[in-house]
């Protein structure tokens, strides 16, 4: 796991991912199909914020993105 002033960067070997600090979900992720250690444009699976959200029963529609409070922490690295 690598951090950024702004985000988390992990690397399984299999798999790579971004996470914000300020949660919006994975922001970008790629699955290593050539397996060959690096991750191409070929092998871009999710690329932009999303993150969780609720819609309530009136269409109004809450994301975990707009919350002042969301964020994210590792609790424990390795």
């Amino acid at each position: 796991m690598e951090e950024a002033p702004d985000a988390f960067t992990v690397d399984t070997g299999a798999v790579k991912f971004i996470v914000g600090k300020k949660f919006a979900g994975i922001e970008k992720a790629w699955l290593d199909r050539n397996r060959d250690g690096q991750y191409g444009d070929d092998e871009l699976l999710v690329s932009g914020k999303g993150g969780a959200f609720v819609v309530d029963r009136n269409g109004i529609r809450y994301e975990s993105a707009l919350s002042p409070d969301g964020a994210v922490a590792v609790e424990d690295a390795g």
